[in-house]
């Protein structure tokens, strides 16, 4: 399956009945759609690139000698910040998200400090993810 240069990668199987959560599939997991690629890129649609994919993973991975690379989110620095907003604009159910924040606070999630440097934020902007197909990306 291919259109151009394009290899197409058909999932059959999807998990999820929520059309939602099995676009998470690719987005968080390309390296078990794609076991033989060295790095990934993930675009929202919101994106458009402009420049060569291969300038990006040079000048933001390789050149730090790091793993994955995503940008800092334009208004949220804390989880919980996220999480009411994410209930606020109908994207999950209040039901849900406190599930789910009550899993993190569980694992240990503390609120964002200053103290977390050299990270300025607990909340990344998803809409552009750089992967090296590493173990520890992979885990």
């Amino acid at each position: 399956h291919k259109i151009g240069l394009w290899r197409i990668v058909l999932v059959n199987e999807l998990p999820y009945k929520e059309s939602v959560m099995n676009s998470l599939v690719p987005k968080y997991l390309p390296h078990r759609l794609f076991p033989n690629c060295v790095y990934s890129i993930w675009t929202d649609a919101k994106l458009q690139l402009v420049v060569d994919p291969l300038f990006i993973l040079e000048s933001l991975l390789v050149t730090h000698k790091v793993n994955i690379a995503m940008s800092k989110h334009p208004y949220n620095t804390h989880t919980m910040e996220e999480a009411i907003f994410t209930v606020r604009w109908g994207k999950w159910s209040k039901e849900a998200v406190r599930y789910q924040m009550e899993s993190y606070c569980t694992d240990g999630l503390q609120p964002w400090s200053s103290e977390k440097h050299p990270y300025s934020s607990d909340v990344p902007d998803t809409a552009l993810i750089l992967r090296k197909h590493s173990l520890p990306t992979n885990l």
